[in-house]
């Protein structure tokens, strides 16, 4: 057991080349690899079709207790199904189980199996569920990546038994699920906001972090191993208050409200009420009821939130599980679903300082105080959230005006100019382009523009299982725009040759086109269709539902209607 995380490193990811590297790590992080040995398959009491895709397995660690199992498999191939395989192997032991997946050490997944066991109310025993936790890493092109670093940092053994320690690395990995690497920005502000224009304004770098972290950080960090079966009296003395009052508020108990508003939060210098605060236990879900909560299990945060911000004077709120902090605003379209969060355990852990300033410069009084502000001449009374969320909404705007533009303006025509070209490579530079065929080729860009923009959003948003390596992702709009973007390498005056070299063709199979190459790359348009069907039909191999939606179809009947109007063919041509 280590007193702190490991100071992981690019290099010690960059060398996890083989089955000693992996044992070595582990033994850095503090689990007890001296109780590791190699083992087989069928010891394991695995499926036959599990143990078919398995090379070589060996226990890498193990607690004094069997209570969590570090396992390290080299398999045929690393898909989503696969792991399901492993999920449903494990949901009949005991124990808790985190496992190095990999093929050929160029890729490693590391899977957290998550053992939930639900409440029984009465009737037959409910199922024990396993659901996989996975953190897919590139050794070599994710050696520097902030997040992985982060993630596999806070699997070092800190906790003093391996329940505790299990409940850590489910933590961990929630690490690797959010949308930025310090903090998880629900569509509260821009990310723009956040990440480039915070850190140049004066607050960013005022004194007083170090003290900062450790009077904030310092309960919160030691909450999971003291607090985390605390009654509520306890988390109201020792965690929360404690927290609120180094952030700067005058915390000012609700009594009876349990299931709604837990404080209020005026401020100490005026009495002003800043913001409220809706506070859970230790760690509990904040998305949704939560079995774990002696409290309040059925109650739903978001709810209790959406209630809060609908009272007179409330403009702000805040949501707390002690490790979780999130930020709400009556001043959002969708006030439920809008919130900034920030992981203040890992925050307080880290060698990040910039991972604690967002939870210290957010959630503090300060942020919430209103000032003289000047902007063109006009003076006007706000706070620096405020601030942020107005510079948010004029940033989207300008976006949104520009991405139109460039759309419409420059990406329409070159997609319709493909269409053009391979009709003409197909019939000849003579094929006719009549009025009729100009219409279709015009309805055929809109449908693959809007595909495009909708597999673009879907995918940077998580709608789509885009994580998933050996499942969707291999197919996926983002996985193909980095492997065009590597290929073309990082040299612009060098692009265009080295996208020649790697034999791409935008062209489609049948198109009639020769080849550049015979060994050419499958056209890009192809890939694309593939894509499509993937989208339109579903993949349950690749973890991919059936998308419930016309936009993905070949066809429409033609007495079908859009928006009013007969749809011929829309698909491509």
């Amino acid at each position: 057991m280590l007193d702190h995380d490991f100071d992981l490193t690019p290099a010690h990811i960059a060398g996890l080349t083989d089955r000693q590297a992996v044992r070595t790590l582990f033994a850095q992080l503090g689990y007890a690899v001296e109780r590791g040995k190699e083992t087989f398959a069928d010891a394991e009491g695995m499926s036959e079709k599990l143990a078919e895709a398995v090379k070589h397995i060996e226990l890498v660690a193990r607690d004094e207790h069997e209570l969590l199992d570090v396992y390290l498999m080299e398999l045929s191939s690393v898909t989503v199904a696969r792991i399901n395989d492993l999920a449903a192997h494990y949901r009949n032991r005991t124990g808790d189980y985190l496992a190095v997946l990999t093929t050929d050490y160029q890729r490693l997944d590391f899977v957290l199996f998550e053992r939930q066991i639900p409440e029984r109310s009465g009737g037959p025993t409910p199922a024990v569920r396993v659901i996989p936790r996975r953190l897919s890493v590139d050794r070599l092109h994710d050696a520097c990546n902030r997040v992985v670093l982060r993630v596999l940092r806070r699997l070092s053994w800190t906790q003093t038994d391996a329940l505790a320690q299990a409940d850590k690395l489910r933590s961990a990995f929630a690490i690797g699920e959010w949308s930025e690497e310090f903090f998880d920005n629900r569509g509260l502000f821009a990310d723009y906001f956040l990440k480039e224009r915070l850190p140049d304004r004066a607050e960013w770098n005022a004194e007083g972090l170090k003290d900062a972290i450790r009077e904030v950080g310092g309960p919160i960090l030691e909450a999971r191993e003291r607090l985390r079966e605390a009654d509520e009296a306890t988390l109201r003395a020792e965690l929360r208050e404690p927290v609120l009052t180094r952030l700067g508020f005058d915390p000012k108990p609700v009594k009876g409200t349990r299931g709604g508003l837990d404080y209020a939060l005026p401020d100490p210098e005026t009495g002003e009420r800043l913001a409220v605060c809706a506070a859970y236990q230790w760690d509990r879900f904040l998305d949704g009821p939560d079995p774990r909560d002696r409290v309040t299990p059925d109650e739903n945060p978001g709810a209790t939130v959406l209630t809060l911000l609908e009272q007179e004077g409330n403009d702000w709120a805040l949501v707390t599980n002690g490790k979780h902090w999130r930020l709400y605003t009556r001043k959002t379209e969708s006030r439920a679903t809008n919130f900034l969060q920030v992981d203040a355990e890992e925050a307080a852990a880290g060698t990040e300082p910039d991972a604690f300033r967002y939870l210290w410069l957010l959630f503090r009084a300060e942020a919430f105080r209103r000032r003289e502000v000047t902007v063109e001449g006009e003076t006007r009374s706000v706070n620096l959230l405020e601030e942020l969320l107005e510079g948010s909404r004029d940033y989207a705007k300008q976006v949104g005006d520009r991405l139109k533009g460039r759309v419409f303006e420059d990406i329409f025509p070159i997609l319709a100019e493909g269409f053009v070209a391979d009709i003409r490579a197909r019939e000849g530079p003579a094929a006719e382009l009549d009025d009729e065929r100009l219409d279709l080729i015009f309805q055929s860009t809109l449908v693959l523009l809007y595909r495009l923009l909708f597999l673009l959003y879907a995918e940077s948003r998580d709608l789509l299982p885009v994580r998933e390596v050996g499942g969707y992702y291999e197919k996926s709009l983002t996985a193909l725009k980095r492997e065009i973007r590597d290929a073309g390498g990082t040299v612009e005056s060098q692009r265009d040759e080295n996208l020649k070299a790697a034999k791409y063709s935008a062209l489609p199979a049948a198109s009639g086109l020769p080849s550049a190459d015979k060994g050419a790359a499958p056209g890009l348009y192809d890939r694309l269709l593939e894509l499509f069907a993937v989208v339109a039909d579903g993949r349950p191999a690749l973890n991919m539902p059936q998308y419930n939606g016309g936009l993905f179809c070949e066809s429409r009947p033609e007495s079908e209607a859009v928006d009013g109007e007969e749809v011929r063919q829309l698909a491509p041509v």
